[in-house]
């Protein structure tokens, strides 16, 4: 909730002296989310009661207070009445404030409003949010709340209530939304790297079904993450013509090499023809072989026989044989001299496509997207 909006209209950092005089001339007093304090010769103990306040808004709904205006009390209401000036830096009196608030609030603003007759004269309105993670703690060990208009120390069973509260929401947000999103943009990051279509699956169930607990994540990450996505949609596309590409690529290069498979490689030249059987040794002795289509493997290492101990990492690469693979023949193996020409006809074509060139230049950025939400996730 965005109380500066709420309460004036606009952003904290675009008030006036002019917003605060309306509020003195509209005798707007004191209520569940508004509070004013008179600067006093007593910096120290003034800070104190601000901090008091800040700490029943966090525990509460939130609010604004302002430092700087005097009040009169009438009938049990609290009204402005006149700007009182103090020369303090904004610098110092959030210094003064930090201590003092346990946890202090990473989302609280601070915006001072200078005198434009003396710019060492200011006052100061706070805006705090209701807390993600309350309740939050005085210096002086005690608990507050706003309580019918008023800042009041927190009875036992409320602390406690809080506290209960606070932990089951937390574990909820972790387990339900920043965990699955953890997992999956981790997940993405490594396929992409490799130009392999990742997911969304959970992205957008977590939306759907947990938009409550996703709204909790801060704006600056939940933007970060949205903008992850965003973009990651325009690559799947891209990922989508890129297998496509690499088998027609592939099938072409083969026309050549069989001139006279030419018809049925055209017939199919969009299936996967080219297969490499791939023998690796295991830590048992077994020596199993497995057949790989090549599409995915063109991606930028271009490098067939890490591509596949990568694939391996728990067993020894023995050796591979390529063949092509037609339905309703014999399979026909192929010379590796003239595969790895072949290959390298098709890694220079790749290269050169333009979807290619755009996946060389996207998917680093994306991947680095990615890396830097996953360490902001983790510090949550």
């Amino acid at each position: 909730m965005n109380h500066s909006l709420l309460r004036f209209g606009k952003k904290l950092e675009d008030l006036g002296i002019g917003n605060i005089r309306s509020l003195i001339e509209n005798r707007i007093d004191e209520s569940q989310n508004l509070e004013y304090k008179e600067p006093s010769e007593k910096l120290q103990e003034d800070c104190n009661d601000v901090a008091r306040t800040i700490c029943s808004f966090l525990n509460t709904d939130g609010g604004i207070f302002i430092y700087g205006v005097s009040e009169e009390e009438k009938n049990g209401h609290r009204y402005p009445v006149d700007i009182k000036w103090c020369c303090i830096s904004k610098e110092r009196f959030e210094n003064l404030l930090l201590n003092k608030v346990q946890p202090w609030e990473e989302k609280i603003k601070i915006w001072r409003i200078k005198n434009e007759k003396d710019e060492n004269e200011g006052i100061f309105v706070l805006e705090v949010p209701k807390s993600e993670n309350p309740p939050h703690m005085l210096f002086d060990f005690r608990y507050y709340h706003r309580l019918s208009f008023q800042t009041q120390p927190m009875a036992h069973q409320n602390v406690f209530r809080t506290f209960q509260t606070s932990w089951i929401r937390r574990r909820e947000f972790h387990k339900s939304v920043l965990e699955p999103l953890y997992s999956e943009i981790k997940g993405n990051c490594d396929r992409i790297s490799k130009y392999e279509q990742g997911s969304s699956v959970i992205y957008e169930r977590v939306i759907q079904n947990r938009r409550y607990l996703y709204d909790c994540i801060e704006p600056s990450l939940q933007e970060k993450i949205d903008q992850f996505y965003a973009k990651m949609t325009g690559t799947s596309s891209k990922l989508n013509w890129k297998d496509r590409i690499a088998t027609q690529i592939t099938n072409e290069e083969l026309c050549k090499v069989f001139p006279e498979k030419r018809g049925q490689i055209k017939k199919d030249i969009h299936e996967s023809l080219l297969k490499v059987d791939v023998k690796m040794r295991y830590p048992d002795g077994s020596i199993p072989s497995v057949r790989h289509s090549l599409e995915r493997s063109l991606f930028p290492e271009w490098d067939l026989e890490k591509y596949f101990r990568n694939c391996y990492s728990n067993a020894e690469l023995i050796g591979w044989e390529p063949v092509l693979v037609i339905s309703g023949e014999s399979d026909v193996k192929i010379l590796i001299s003239t595969f790895k020409q072949l290959w390298d006809n098709c890694v220079s074509k790749a290269s050169e496509n333009e979807v290619y060139k755009s996946l060389r230049n996207d998917t680093p950025k994306l991947v680095k997207m990615g890396n830097e939400i996953l360490e902001l996730i983790s510090s949550k």
